[in-house]
């Protein structure tokens, strides 16, 4: 599980890079992922308007990464 950027390649739980926190918004996901030394954070846009939906999506992020997302604005 990871996420690519401009190129690079970001795998989440290996090279000490892990995923710190998911928030699920109303048009948005923000991703925190890093380091102790370093973190980023970026907002993908998404087009989730299922409430069951958003919630199956986070049961995916927990189970994929043991990462609990917050949900916020729906």
């Amino acid at each position: 599980f990871g996420i690519l950027i401009g190129g690079k390649a970001y795998k989440f739980n290996c090279e000490g890079i892990r995923l710190i926190k998911v928030d699920i918004r109303l048009n948005e996901m923000i991703l925190r992922f890093g380091n102790e030394e370093k973190q980023r954070e970026i907002k993908v846009l998404h087009g989730l308007y299922d409430k069951s939906e958003v919630s199956r999506i986070a049961e995916k992020f927990r189970y994929e990464t043991g990462v609990i997302p917050s949900v916020s604005n729906w």
